[in-house]
């Protein structure tokens, strides 16, 4: 695993940390858009010692991951309702059949809450 700083990044954070418009366009012309700053360039670069600009980038870097995240819309099941009333059918072959359970129960019990649930 790499631990560095993009370009870009280290732009953004110059400028957050009050340098001049003149040091970060010769960052800028100096080295590529896509370059990777590891950290110990950056130590050397800044005079920071190598822990704690492996620490920030670090942090950096697992900030901006996707590692961990989980996407809702990619996780998240299909057919919500469907699945609400296929449990709703079963159920109520189940209790049609299961001793001490009635119309009543299957249809208007069962069957009110399994709405209930579904249009919650």
């Amino acid at each position: 695993t790499d631990v560095f700083i993009t370009t870009e990044e280290l732009v953004a954070l110059m400028w957050k940390n009050g340098y001049s418009d003149q040091e970060r366009n010769a960052l800028q012309s100096t080295f590529p858009a896509d370059y990777k700053f590891h950290y110990p360039e950056l130590s050397a670069l800044f005079d920071i010692p190598e822990e704690d600009t492996y620490k920030f980038c670090m942090r950096t870097r697992m900030e901006q991951s996707h590692i961990g995240e989980l996407d809702l819309d990619k996780i998240k099941r299909k057919g919500f309702i469907r699945d609400h009333w296929l449990i709703f059918g079963t159920g109520l072959i189940i209790f049609k059949y299961f001793p001490f359970f009635n119309y009543y129960f299957g249809v208007k019990v069962f069957g009110t809450s399994m709405w209930c649930v579904t249009m919650w």
